[in-house]
Order: C-alpha cells, then sequence, then structure tokens
C-alpha cells in the first residue's frame, strides 16, 4: 500500500470514527399489569452520529444455539430527537432500524411483544385475574443494541406495578429500579426477573447469592434451595482457583418446562413448580449445570463466542467441551460433595452409556460436526447427535485417561484451571484448532491423537476401558435377535451395566478415590 492510499484509508477511518462516537445508551423498560401481550422500551442514545443512528435486534441469546430472530417482536419503532422532535426511522433490513441525523441524544421507543413460546425467551406465569403477576426475559429479545456502539456503557431502568419487586444481576446505578452495565454485552447477559416475587439472599464466601421465585410463595423452601447450592457453589469456586470471579450472583427460578440457562452472573433455572416445590434436590445436577458455566462458556470459551455478533450463527466445533464437560463436571461435583450418593452417580452414567450407545448416528457423525451444526438443528435436533450426552462421555474418557497416564498426579481438573489461566476473560479465549493441545500441554500428556478420534472422529469411545481403572465393570450384551413381523416394529437393543468389580486391586482403589476426592470445598469459607 501507497503513502498516498494509507493516508486515504486513515482519514477515512478518523471521518467514520468521528462521525459515530457513542457515549452511552439508557434504557427504560416498563411493564404495566394490565397489558398482557407487550413490554415498552425506550432507549437513548448519546454521544455523536452525524450519519444518523442505527439500532438492531439480536438474532439469538447466548447460551441458546437458536436462532430466534427477536426483530420479528419489535412494533411501532419510533424515535425522536433532544428536543423531542419525531425523527424520520427507517427499517432497511429485517434487524435494523435507523434514525434520520438529529440532534443528540437520540431516543427510540418500541414495543416489544410477548414471544409465542417462552422456550429461551421472555416468560411471565399466567396471571389469575386478568393482570399480569410477574415477567422475566432474557434481555436480547428486549434490548436493541447500537450499530457500532456495544462497548458503549449502559444503564438500565426498569418501571413496574407498585407492589412488584426485581431482581438483575447488574451493579445498582443509585436510584431503586436502576442498574449500570459497562457495555451492551454485559447488559444483555443478565436476565431480569419482575413481579410478586419471593427472594432470598445468602453468603458464601463474602460473596451475596440471591434466590429469586417467580411468585410470592411463603411455603417454598427457600432454606432446603441454599442448602443444596451452597456445596455445590463451594466446590466449584474452590476447584477453579478459590476466588469468585463475579460480585453478586442470582438463581432465578421461574415455572418452565425444564430447562436451565447460563448468564455471567445468573442462571435461569425453569422448571415445572410443584417439582420444585416438592423437592428441589432432584433438580441438583440442573443448578450446578448452569452454576459450573460461570468458568466453562462464560469466561473460557471458544473465540467465536465472544464478543458476540448477534446477527446470526456463531459456529464452534466444541460445544462439546464447553456444553458436555461442564455436564460431566455437574454429576462429579454432586458426587464428590455427597449431594449424589456413589449408586446414583454410577446409574446416571449408565443411563448416558445407554443413550450414547443406542444412538446409531455416533457411528456416522463426529460429535465436532455435531456441535457445528448446533444452529441448523435447533434443541429440537438433540435426538440425531447430541454433543451434550457425547461430550459428557467424552470428558469422562479425558480426565480417566489423564488421571491414569499420571498415576493421578493430574486431571482434568488441572486442565480447566490451566485453561481457564491461560484463554479466560479477558482473554479472548480458545482457536477452534487450540483446544487440544491445550489440553496436552496442561495434562503432561499428549492427548490430541485420543481427542482426535473421540471428537473429530466416530470412533467408539474407549468407556469399559476407562471405567475399568476405577474398578468398575461396564459390560454389554447383545440384544437377542427378533425374527419377522416384530423386527419391523423395534429394532433390537445391546444391554449394558455398572457396576463394581468383584475383585479390585489397590490401584483401582486409589484411583476411585483420587477421582472421588473432594479438595476444594474447605478452601472456601461457607459465610
Amino acid at each position: 500500500m501507497t503513502m498516498c492510499a494509507r493516508l486515504i484509508l486513515g482519514v477515512c477511518v478518523l471521518a467514520s470514527w468521528i462521525a459515530a462516537q457513542i457515549s452511552g445508551v439508557a434504557y427504560t423498560v416498563t411493564v404495566k399489569a394490565d397489558v398482557l401481550d407487550r413490554t415498552f422500551v425506550s432507549m437513548t442514545v448519546s454521544g455523536t452520529a452525524a450519519e444518523g443512528v442505527s439500532i438492531e435486534m439480536p438474532a439469538w441469546s447466548p447460551g441458546a444455539y437458536e436462532l430466534r430472530n427477536y426483530w420479528k417482536l419489535l412494533r411501532n419503532v419510533e424515535a425522536t430527537d433532544a428536543d423531542g422532535k419525531t425523527v424520520s426511522v427507517t427499517h432497511p433490513s429485517d434487524v435494523r432500524w435507523t434514525a434520520a441525523p438529529a440532534k443528540m441524544p437520540v431516543t427510540f421507543t418500541y414495543d416489544r411483544l410477548e414471544p409465542a413460546s417462552g422456550l429461551f425467551g421472555a416468560e411471565g406465569t399466567k396471571p389469575r385475574s386478568g393482570k399480569r403477576e410477574h415477567v422475566a426475559f432474557n434481555p436480547t429479545d428486549t434490548y436493541a443494541y447500537v450499530v457500532d456502539g456495544k462497548n458503549a456503557p449502559c444503564t438500565l431502568k426498569l418501571v413496574v406495578p407498585d407492589g412488584w419487586k426485581h431482581d438483575v444481576p447488574l451493579a445498582p446505578g443509585g436510584a431503586p429500579g436502576v442498574y449500570t452495565a459497562p457495555d451492551y454485552d454485559t447488559l444483555a447477559d443478565a436476565t431480569v426477573e419482575m413481579g410478586k416475587l419471593r427472594i432470598h439472599t445468602f453468603t458464601v464466601g463474602g460473596i451475596r447469592y440471591t434466590l429469586t421465585l417467580d411468585r410470592d410463595d411463603p411455603k417454598f423452601p427457600m432454606e432446603s434451595v441454599e442448602n443444596l447450592l451452597r456445596p455445590i457453589i463451594r466446590h466449584s469456586i474452590g476447584m477453579m482457583g478459590g476466588t469468585a470471579p463475579f460480585e453478586r450472583y442470582s438463581f432465578q427460578m421461574h415455572e418452565g418446562p425444564g430447562y436451565g440457562l447460563e448468564h455471567l452472573s445468573s442462571c435461569t433455572i425453569a422448571v415445572p413448580y410443584f417439582l420444585l416445590r416438592q423437592a428441589p434436590g432432584q433438580f441438583d445436577t440442573l443448578f450446578a449445570h448452569e452454576f459450573f458455566h460461570l468458568w466453562n462458556v462464560k469466561r473460557l470459551r471458544p473465540k467465536v463466542l465472544g464478543p458476540f455478533d448477534y446477527t446470526g450463527p456463531c459456529r464452534t466445533k466444541h460445544l462439546w467441551f464447553s456444553e458436555g464437560v461442564t455436564d460431566y463436571y455437574a454429576d462429579l461435583i454432586c458426587w464428590r460433595t455427597g449431594i449424589t450418593k456413589d449408586e446414583v452417580f454410577r446409574q446416571n452414567l449408565l443411563g448416558e452409556i445407554r443413550r450414547l450407545q443406542s444412538n446409531p448416528q455416533r457411528l456416522k457423525e463426529s460429535v465436532a460436526a455435531a456441535s457445528m451444526s448446533a444452529f441448523d438443528r435447533g434443541y429440537s435436533g438433540l435426538s440425531t447427535l447430541d454433543y451434550y450426552n457425547k461430550g459428557k462421555l467424552v470428558g469422562l474418557c479425558l480426565d480417566l485417561h489423564i488421571r491414569r497416564e499420571t498415576s493421578n498426579r493430574k486431571s482434568l481438573d488441572d486442565v480447566m484451571r490451566d485453561l481457564h489461566a491461560a484463554y479466560g476473560l479477558p482473554k479472548a479465549g480458545f482457536g477452534e484448532d487450540e483446544l487440544f493441545g491445550a489440553i496436552s500441554k496442561s495434562a503432561g500428556v499428549d492427548v490430541a491423537p485420543q481427542l482426535s478420534k473421540w471428537v473429530d472422529g466416530m470412533d467408539e469411545l474407549p468407556l469399559i476401558e476407562m471405567l475399568a481403572t476405577v474398578g468398575w465393570n461396564l459390560e454389554k450384551r447383545a440384544a437377542a435377535s427378533v425374527e419377522g413381523a416384530e423386527s419391523r416394529r423395534r429394532r433390537p437393543r445391546d444391554s449394558w451395566s455398572l457396576t463394581p468389580m468383584r475383585i479390585t486391586t489397590y490401584e483401582h482403589v486409589e484411583a476411585l478415590n483420587a477421582w472421588k476426592a473432594d479438595p476444594y470445598t474447605e478452601r472456601v469459607p461457607r459465610e
């Protein structure tokens, strides 16, 4: 490039930077109890924008690998300038609205309709009196962002009916119902619960935790949920270095079909309410899974998963690691802390093995390919090859392989800590071709050949071999053949069992005890 060309390019870049310098975005979200089908949003954009201000609506929510196209929910998009005068707004594409050049700040207003489905979107308990009593939403279905302005600081003000409470895991903004975020990504990763809530707080290791329930039920067993969560919190933080990577954290529980969704300083637990109320312990691994995501995926993540491109699919071949290994640790944490007993842990593991081995797709599709195609299949496509399921068992094999090769001097625990230190926020994350080498470096064992087979290939996982190292016998019994018309109605399945070996060695016992050992919980103070 010539000196003249570089000068012209520099002038163009400088002109673009001067033309649009966004210094802040102030959001106001208004909920009206008697308006059931929509929420009202305004966003005031401050700074300079000589060519006008453009906003866009996300197409998906981080953590939920499915296109939802939230722009379809917006209605009545309008804009005014600093003097309150109407500004012309165009709609040049599905996701974008542009306000003409005007005196700053410019304020956009719009109605956000309630999604037809609450999955990974806005949800609310059904009103019993013709009025809303609860609203919860993922910010990406509600907040538009300023094009080229996602790095600007944001404020959020909630305007809610009298008597409502709210829980938002952001820094308080100095007034009731006001919160602050350093940028849009942080704002968009802080879920909002509003309504006639029951809120319970407790402290672990000097950090404040909030349990938020979508209704004010005085009989709900908050203390039981707290007692369930305390060992999960302490073990997870202790394992990952002993220091919590957040200043506050919220577990937000509301009625739902049975899912969880992780966020930077909170998680959504959306399960049938009567089940949660009767026996919160049955959701132990769901709570543990979402909490462990604080490290694996929210801070330690593939490069393509942050900073986020909200306009379309962000594909990675490593969802097996971000989701499946997280699921492995959910079971492991509950087992190590005594929440899950030995036989229950073993039977849960056997269930995952049976699920994988009964799926013929495992021999046709790699878990890397299943990860890459997550956005194409949506959550209804998990019946093909589930990267949660196979990724969990890859995590099991990887952990036991490292332990065997190093005589229990190293484990996947060490790998998780080292990867977080090397690639975790504020670092950019790991590249698609970096992970296997980084795991090998941490473990002190070259695991790339194994991972190439287990992740990129379609080889059977060495489950029998790996579980034998801890004295567990995984046995396969071939299914009896079915002939005639019956064979066309159902496909015979192999039978699997997982039991302790009748005769074990000292090495087996030592390996099992090391795998189950909990040296982490006591590293984090109880309060």
